[in-house]
């Protein structure tokens, strides 16, 4: 089945949406991921899926690109960093697109090793750039290949800047209902107090029982 294919008719069952405001993105996780690692200098962070039998990892980032670098160039960059292994074949090497977005995928398989390396490439606002690499093996691939094309997919750029207002708008308004504390309002609480007589009804429907007070 082409990606191009699955990209258009998956969907994940049992997912998880995740957000990171500090790579500004926002994914579908499949059940069971964990959040390995999560960083803010750079941007990235690494997620763990599948169980013993079927592992599989992805580590996306933020990157500048000041350069206006196209994602098809990101994509084959970041493959140029590892050597390839005789017998290297290509599995997928395209564009795609993701929530609207115009994107680069590639998809290797490295049968020495039996990996299956994946990058992800797309551009957001300010000359930056995600990239999304998945690694896992072969045997994995083949089984979890919608699930995780279709997480892939799923990937929504976040507008960082909206957030970090919101961010600092709720801490204005906590600033503010602070301040607006006074002794008139507080003194009232001064020594309040409350009891809580805790009661079950008897299955012969005789009259309540307490079985407890707090």
């Amino acid at each position: 089945m082409f990606i191009s294919a699955l990209i258009t008719i998956c969907t994940l069952v049992g997912t998880i949406p995740y957000q990171n405001g500090a790579v500004g993105i926002e994914l579908e996780l499949p059940e069971g991921s964990q959040i390995v690692v999560a960083s803010s200098i750079p941007p990235s962070v690494l997620i763990l899926g599948g169980d013993s039998s079927n592992v599989w990892h992805l580590r996306v980032d933020k990157g500048s690109n000041p350069k206006d670098l196209t994602p098809s160039e990101l994509v084959h960059r970041a493959r140029s960093r590892r050597e390839d292994p005789a017998g290297t074949t290509v599995i997928a090497d395209m564009a795609m697109k993701v929530d609207g977005i115009d994107a680069w995928w590639l998809l290797i398989h490295q049968p020495g090793q039996d990996s299956v390396i994946g990058w992800l490439a797309m551009p957001v606002p300010g000359q930056q750039y995600i990239i999304a690499s998945i690694l896992t093996n072969d045997a994995v691939w083949k089984t979890e290949e919608i699930s995780l094309v279709a997480m892939l997919s799923s990937i929504k750029p976040l507008d960082t800047i909206g957030l970090v207002s919101k961010r600092i708008q709720g801490h204005d308004t906590a600033i503010a209902k602070l301040a607006s504390l006074e002794e008139s309002t507080l003194r009232p609480l001064i020594g309040f107090v409350e009891w809580r007589r805790i009661k079950v009804q008897p299955e012969d429907g005789g009259p309540a029982v307490d079985i407890g007070y707090a």
